[in-house]
Order: structure tokens, then C-alpha cells, then sequence
């Protein structure tokens, strides 16, 4: 393999001097150099081994990366390259301060801006000849902590890396990449911190699968136990699914490559299909609907595809592409992995602390009714508890690290949380919404003296892009709203909320509220005592008083799917709304449903565009809430087990609810009737530790989905990269992709 059928034509252009590296840089042309003001950058080396398996590759080209600025996946910029020594598949790079731009050396400097890194190796002798199918990959951190670093670049090394930054990179490219704006960078190294919860990144067990470890709390509000637990998902989820992937890669690499007997690239390379790119932070990115994925040719490729396609497009049978690919793995596997086939691909993460709030009565962190999940600009997760004798407001780090709890015992049994635009916390109860306010900027919070204003049967809340407060009460009166005026501060009097409406049309739990970007407010009502009909309330500021108006979904029921109990309300990018027919064991609908209004001005069902999913589709049974990535694919927490073990499930369909992107399972046949108390699908992303009753979840910067592990088990559990990115909080953008 020559140095120049691995560098990208960018980097060609660069070493050739015919454009600068980075917009960042200082001058142009062969003798660019590179320039820090940091103080930190004061050189030293990075070291590291290149292995397929257990045994190290003998001249492979190692690529030190910066990572791409200009979208999803973009292309980096090349910044050192060695080659890997026949005494142990060794490599090294050295950093200086101020070097000339050498990319073809083993020296290099950071970019002025201080930015994340990567490296990529390819090729290489695994044994008995050169592999050019062969790769790894290793996301680095910051340019400014990456040396002195010691790696291990090996098959678990790739799958966690991917695992974690799938959404930013771009198979095209092999690089990765976010656009420049301050959320997406943000998510993409709020995605590298997560590589180290799943392997250690440096040192000791560098490219060695984690069983568990612990995220150091960063805040001080906590006693007790100070760290917060992190558990890499046994068997079918965890480590054991990591090092199942890596199996599989070893498998191509530890060969002669596509040709050789057995050709294991090949299998390899025909059974990793590619994700279809609208469901993609890039194709998302890009608009592009022409936007497609090569077929894979080296193990890196394949990697993205294994993770970002976890069920193979449902091909996930018994003799399907998942199959095939878990085959791989059982020849001489270099890793411990699974022992029975997979219904899926993607890695979780179960987090627990121990500590507890010294600002709230000594109550726990991360208690056992743990209700409602919310994701700030920060991609910080808030979390709310759901008892009276335990709860606390609770925020985490990304990688898991407590940051703080707050609440000094003011907050009984939490209903619902929200985020404002500006960064400020709301945790509601029935009778009250607690407000911790941002004093400073989203991106730079400071939290002030919190208050409380008084509510009366509060069922629901959301908050607009405005900032103004919207809640639902639980019996037959009009949505309330506090203003954005008095956001800030406890009003003059604490009931001194706004009726901006009539009267809701039915006495139901309006537990789901969200709000699209235009500040319009939906609602569906479940009408649990309506066999025929049910409503999505629409309020839409037309008037100062306002208006509401009940969407009835009778007009598109049929006898076989009938629309009804509609349960958790989303709105996505395009200000799409929505939901579920699956409120109650009983039904026997369990399928999706969106609302696109075509006139703002009256809405009525006349004008409304309903579009409806198969049942079951993602094996999703009895949904609750529900939320929108940034591609506009629609997850759903489910309320009733998917397996006759009372294992429970995540689903994740398409936008146009047309495909499951979770596993489908099967249509149960224990739930056909009306009277059918149990619909076990087998489908959804399956884990033991997801709560009996999940009602919530939230997606973060980086595509992580987090979810509540509640009802007696206390904690949360993290479905590793797998949404497309979404703006935090969701009130600033509903359902966007940060750009």
C-alpha cells in the first residue's frame, strides 16, 4: 500500500501546498507552520501499537488527524503520519510547539485553535502479508491532552470509538467531523468523553473492553460516595456485544485480506450494509437526498455500518446479514464475546451513584423513582425524581460525572421537567413548578436563587421557544401559561397564571405537552373512557386570549386500526407532531401516528395531513414518551414488556414511520383482542435494566439516548450514539440538528 492511496485528496492538496490546512492557520503554501498561544502545549510524545487481534501489524501507515470543522463527518486535517516498526507493531508521534507543517513526518503542533483528534491506521502485515482491507481507528481528545499518551490501536479500540462518535463520522471521508458551531462541537467532544467509560483510552487495558469503572463527580453538593458508578452492560448489550464486533473485524484483518481463503472481508464487507443516510446526522446535515454511503472496503467502514445500522436493516434473522456477520466472529475469536446472536448492534451504558445531596436533606443522586430526563444547551442531563421521601434534582456530565443536585427538599413528587431556551430548570409537580434560574448565559450557566410557583393539577408541561411556561392541568380547564415576563422571578402572586384558552375538550390526564417552534402547543388527551375518539389539543396564539382546537382522530380510523388513546406528544424540525395510539394494554392499536397542519391560521381536521405507522413497528408496544432526534427519527419509551421475561425496550423509528430502525420482533399474537392484556413484540432495543414503566427520555448533543431506570431500580441507562444529535434544549429548536 503507497502513503498516497491512504491520504484523502485534501491532504494531497495540502502536502502539496496548495491550500491551507485550517481557515485557523496563518499563511499559506509549504511552509505553513502551525502556532498556540496555549500554555499547555509544551510537547512530548504519543506512543502506541497497532494490533488486529492479538498480534501486532508490521507497516501500517498511522495518520494523526484533526478532526473536520466544516459539517458532519467533514474532513479533517492530516498532521503527522509513521509507520508501524517490526518490533511490535510500534508507532510514535511527537508534538511541538511551532513546528513547520510536515504532515508526512512524525512531528507535529497543534492548530491554533486547540481542536480534537484522531487517528486512523490502515494496512499493514497481520501475519503473512500486507492486508489493505485492514484499519483502526482512535478518537484522541483534545490536541492539548494527547501527548504524553500510550494507545493501543486494535478492533475494540475501533468499535468503541465508533460506538460513541458514529454521528460524526462520514465513511466518505473517514474522518470525523462536526459543523462549526458551538453545540455540535460541543457534542463531538462530549462524544469523546465517553470513549473512556467503555475502554481506557491510555495506559493499562488501553484497547481492552470495560466491565465497569467510575466518573469522578465534579460538583460539590454530594456526600457519601462522590463517584457515580459506571456499569458497561453485560452480556447482550455491554462488553461482551463490543467484543462480539471486534470479533468480527478480527476476522478481516487478522487475513489476507478480500481474495484470500477464507475471505472473510468479503463476507465481512457484504453483510455491514449501509444505514439509509436520511436517517443520518448527514444526510440530515446536508439536505442531500441523492446523499449516499460507499459499499465498505476496509474495517473501519464496516464498524460504522455495524453500528449505525445495529439490526441491518431488520436483515437480523437467523440466516440474515446479522447472522452472517455474528458467524464471523466464532472462528478464533482474539476477544471474549457473546455466545448466542444479538437482536442488535448498539452498546449501553448503565449508570448508579451512591452518593448523596448534601443541599437536600441528605437525599440520593440518582434515587430508585427516578420519572422525568431533560438535556441542557451543555448536553448536561437533569434529572427528577419521583418520590417524596427521595427525590432531588439531579445534573450529569455526559460521560456520567455528577455535576450537582439542588431542590433543599422543596421538590415532593416530580411530574414533569424543562429546560428554557436561556438554560433555566423547571421541575413540576402536581401543586407546584420549581425554578432554578440561569442567572448567566446557556452556554455558561450560572444557577440563582431558586423559587416555586404555585400550580393547580398540573398533568403536563412544556416550554416554548419564547421561554414561556405551558402546563396542563389534569381535569377539564384551560392550558396555563406563565409568561415570559415572569420567568425570571417568583411572581407577585404565585397563582397569577394566564388562561390562554377554553376549556380542554375532554376531563383527562393531559400528561404530554410540546411545543413546535412557532410557540404552538399540543396536547393529546387519551379520552380513556372513549372507545371511538381522541383529540390532539392545539393551542395557537392567534388572539391575545388565544384559541385550542381538538384534532379528533375518528376521521382516519378504520375498523381493523382504529385511532384511538392517543399517549406522549414530539414535534420534529419541520414542526411535524407526533404520537401514539397506545396508551392502555387493552388497545389494539400500538402504532404511530404524525400530524402536519397545513394552514396555521384554522386549523380544523380538514387541513390536517395524518399519516399512520404499521402496529408495532420498531417492536414498540404500549408507548409513553416519546422523542425526536435530529433526523427527525421518532423514539418511543415503552410501559409494557417486550418479552415473556419482562425485559423492556426502546423503539426508534423512521420520520415518514414507514421503517423500524429498532428491532421489529414480530406481531404478537397474544395481543389481537380488545380484551388482551399482553403484547410481546420480542422487538425494540432491548435491556434488563430499563424501568417497568419508562415514560421518558432524552437525547443529548452527542446522540446518546438516555432513559430513566425507575420503579424500583434505581440510575439510567445510555444507548450509546445512536440518535442523530439534537439541540439542547429542545424548547430553543424543537427537534433540530445543531449546526
Amino acid at each position: 500500500m503507497t502513503l498516497a492511496s491512504v491520504l484523502r485528496p485534501r491532504a494531497i492538496a495540502t502536502l502539496l501546498g496548495l491550500a491551507c490546512a485550517l481557515a485557523a492557520l496563518t499563511g499559506c503554501g509549504a511552509n505553513s507552520v502551525f502556532t498556540s498561544n496555549d500554555p499547555l502545549l509544551k510537547g512530548g510524545s504519543m506512543t502506541g501499537t497497532v494490533f488486529g487481534g492479538n498480534q501486532p501489524v508490521i507497516g501500517a501507515t498511522v495518520q494523526l488527524w484533526s478532526v473536520g470543522t466544516s459539517g458532519y463527518g467533514s474532513q479533517g486535517t492530516l498532521l503527522a503520519t509513521d509507520t508501524t516498526k517490526a518490533t511490535g507493531g510500534t508507532f510514535a508521534f511527537t508534538q511541538t510547539v511551532g513546528a513547520p507543517y510536515a504532515p508526512l513526518t512524525t512531528t507535529y503542533a497543534c492548530p491554533a485553535s486547540t481542536t480534537q483528534l484522531f487517528i486512523l491506521a490502515k494496512g499493514g502485515n497481520t501475519g503473512s502479508a500486507i492486508n489493505n482491507n485492514a484499519a483502526g481507528i482512535v478518537a484522541l481528545g483534545p490536541c492539548s491532552t494527547a501527548s504524553p499518551l500510550s494507545i493501543n490501536i486494535n478492533e475494540v479500540t475501533t468499535v468503541v470509538t465508533m460506538a460513541a462518535m458514529q454521528q460524526f463520522f462520514d465513511p466518505n471521508t473517514e474522518s470525523f467531523g462536526s459543523p462549526a458551531g458551538a453545540q455540535a462541537q460541543l457534542g463531538l467532544a462530549n462524544a469523546q468523553t465517553t470513549i473512556n467509560n467503555l475502554m481506557p483510552l491510555s495506559g493499562t487495558g488501553s484497547g481492552t473492553a470495560r466491565t465497569s469503572s467510575y466518573a469522578v463527580a465534579q460538583g460539590t453538593p454530594l456526600s457519601g460516595n462522590f463517584n457515580s458508578s459506571i456499569t458497561v452492560s453485560s452480556g447482550a448489550n455491554g462488553y461482551a456485544k463490543i467484543n462480539t464486533i471486534a470479533d468480527i473485524l478480527a476476522a478481516c484483518i487478522n487475513s489476507n485480506g478480500v481474495g484470500s481463503t477464507p475471505d472473510n472481508c468479503t463476507t465481512l464487507f457484504t453483510n455491514a450494509v449501509p444505514q439509509n443516510p436520511l436517517y443520518t446526522s448527514l444526510n440530515a446535515y446536508n439536505a442531500n437526498p441523492s446523499f449516499t454511503f460507499p459499499t465498505a472496503t476496509d474495517t473501519v467502514q464496516a464498524a460504522y455500518y455495524i453500528l449505525s445500522n445495529p439490526t441491518q436493516s431488520q436483515d437480523n434473522g437467523a440466516t440474515g446479514k446479522l447472522h452472517n456477520l455474528f458467524s464471523l466472529a466464532s472462528a478464533q475469536p482474539p476477544f471474549t464475546g457473546l455466545s448466542s446472536q444479538p437482536l442488535d448492534w448498539t452498546i449501553h451504558i448503565y449508570y448508579n451513584s451512591s452518593a448523596t445531596c448534601t443541599a437536600n436533606s441528605g437525599k440520593t443522586f440518582l434515587n430508585t423513582t427516578l420519572h422525568q430526563l431533560a438535556a441542557d444547551p451543555l448536553g448536561h442531563i437533569w434529572i427528577a425524581g419521583g418520590s417524596s421521601s427521595s427525590n432531588s434534582l439531579a445534573e450529569i456530565a455526559t460521560n456520567g460525572s455528577p455535576l450537582g443536585c439542588y431542590g433543599a427538599g422543596a421538590i415532593p413528587t416530580s411530574i414533569a421537567i424543562g429546560i428554557d431556551p436561556n438554560g433555566s430548570i423547571y421541575d413540576a409537580t402536581a401543586s407546584s413548578i420549581y425554578v432554578l434560574p440561569n442567572t448567566g448565559s446557556a452556554t455558561s450557566p450560572t444557577y440563582g436563587t431558586p423559587f416555586s410557583w404555585t400550580v393547580s393539577n398540573l398533568a403536563g408541561m412544556t416550554i416554548d421557544p419564547s421561554g414561556n411556561v405551558f402546563y396542563t392541568p389534569s381535569t377539564a380547564t384551560a392550558i396555563q401559561e406563565f409568561p415570559l415576563s415572569s420567568v425570571t422571578s417568583a411572581p407577585s402572586s404565585t397563582t397569577a397564571v394566564q388562561a390562554v384558552g377554553p376549556s380542554l375538550p375532554v376531563a383527562e390526564n393531559y400528561v404530554y405537552v410540546a411545543s413546535d417552534s412557532n410557540g404552538r402547543i399540543f396536547a393529546p388527551d387519551p379520552t380513556l373512557t372513549d372507545a371511538t375518539n381522541g383529540y390532539i389539543v392545539d393551542l395557537y396564539p392567534t388572539t391575545a386570549t388565544g384559541n385550542v382546537n381538538g384534532y379528533s382522530l375518528s376521521n382516519v380510523s378504520t375498523s381493523a386500526v382504529p385511532q384511538t388513546n392517543p399517549y406522549g406528544v414530539a414535534v420534529d424540525g419541520q414542526n411535524k407532531v407526533f404520537s401514539t395510539t397506545t396508551c392502555c394494554a387493552a388497545s389494539t392499536t400500538n402504532l404511530f401516528f404524525s400530524l402536519a397542519v397545513t394552514n396555521d391560521a384554522a386549523p380544523s381536521t380538514s387541513n390536517v395531513t395524518v399519516t399512520t405507522s404499521p402496529r408495532f413497528l420498531g417492536g414498540t408496544v404500549k408507548a409513553r414518551g416519546l422523542a425526536i432526534d435530529g433526523a427527525g427519527n421518532v423514539w418511543a419509551s415503552m410501559a409494557d414488556a417486550v418479552t415473556s421475561t419482562s425485559v423492556f425496550a426502546i423503539g426508534e423509528v423512521s420520520n415518514d414511520l414507514t421503517t423500524g430502525i429498532s428491532p421489529n420482533g414480530t406481531t404478537p399474537s397474544t395481543c389481537t383482542t380488545s380484551s388482551s392484556t399482553t403484547c410481546l413484540t420480542g422487538g425494540g432495543f432491548q435491556d434488563a435494566n430499563l424501568p417497568t414503566n419508562a415514560t421518558t427520555m432524552a437525547i443529548d448533543l452527542s446522540g446518546n439516548v438516555w432513559i430513566p431506570n425507575g420503579s424500583g431500580s434505581s440510575g439510567l441507562t445510555e444507548i450509546v450514539g445512536q440518535a442523530v444529535p439534537v439541540v439542547g434544549p429542545i424548547a430553543a429548536s424543537p427537534g433540530k440538528l445543531p449546526q
